[in-house]
């Protein structure tokens, strides 16, 4: 477990957040904001724009419901030792995972989500909590992050790695 300090943030655009939801005027999907001006607008933590900073993330609210629809119909075997080495945000939910990535050069996605199965695609038009925003989102404040304080943090690579091939096509089959 690292620092906020260590993460990589050059090139990314970041909005504040409080709780889950942007707590900045409408049209932060436009906004760019580098990760000291987010964290200075206050709030409950701090959030990644996925359109400005073409990125993307791979919510999994429940591994292995997640590891099932995988297995089953793609050939990419356990989804969470696949993307073992990816940059990762975690929460103290031990049942979840959170993955965020670049988007490759010349793609574009929107969202696809299994809500029966707590799976969700985001990307163009979303956000998703960087670590060091509290967990879960009833207030407090920024600080260094660890889950005994109740915060998400990270594990993984301290920079977003390009989405892997496998999940750009995964996603462009059911991109909504």
């Amino acid at each position: 477990m690292g620092k906020m300090s260590e993460l990589k943030t050059d090139g990314l655009s970041f909005i504040p957040v409080k709780g889950k939801a942007p707590s900045f005027g409408g049209g932060w999907q436009r906004e760019e904001m580098d990760f000291s001006e987010a964290v200075a607008h206050g709030g409950t933590g701090v959030g990644l724009s996925h359109g400005v900073s073409n990125t993307c993330c791979l919510d999994i609210d429940d591994v292995p419901a997640a590891e099932a629809w995988f297995k089953k119909y793609y050939d990419v075997g356990s989804i969470m030792e696949y993307l073992d080495g990816h940059f990762e945000v975690l929460s103290p939910n031990a049942k979840s995972g959170k993955f965020m990535f670049k988007l490759p050069e010349g793609v574009s996605l929107s969202k696809f989500a299994l809500p029966d199965i707590k799976l969700e695609f985001r990307s163009q038009g979303h956000q998703d909590v960087w670590p060091g925003s509290k967990y879960p989102p009833k207030g407090g404040d920024w600080r260094e992050w660890n889950a005994e304080n109740g915060y998400y943090w990270h594990k993984g690579s301290n920079a977003l790695k390009d989405l892997p091939l496998p999940l750009v096509k995964i996603w462009q089959a059911h991109d909504q």
